[in-house]
């Protein structure tokens, strides 16, 4: 399966892609809120992982998780501020065995 990891830190994306790819996964990461919609509907990734806070001047995490979810996505967001009444699943940043659950669990509900 394929994942879409999205966020503006390059040491977040590269953790991420490591800890992903070593479990098996197909990874592709992207660092910023812009182009990120145009590029799921094109390569069509099993599960997007997504920051909320992608950075000044640029859609939050949880308005493209909202418009991806519109068309079906699986997505999993992250922050370092609890989102977790606004969204699901949702995973705080630091927590990388739970993401890879997320993730998992997302997979089996395909």
């Amino acid at each position: 399966m394929r994942v879409l990891i999205v966020d503006d830190s390059e040491i977040m994306r590269n953790g991420l892609s490591d800890l992903f790819t070593r479990q098996g996964y197909s990874v592709e990461t992207h660092d910023s809120g812009f182009g990120v919609v145009k590029r799921v509907l094109k390569t069509r990734p099993g599960v997007v992982v997504l920051d909320h806070n992608l950075g000044p001047d640029q859609p939050t995490g949880l308005e493209i998780a909202q418009m991806l979810r519109r068309y079906g996505f699986q997505v999993v967001l992250t922050s370092s501020e609890d989102l977790s009444d606004r969204f699901e699943p949702f995973v705080l940043k630091g927590k990388p065995t739970e993401l890879l659950m997320e993730v998992m669990r997302c997979q089996s509900e395909k």
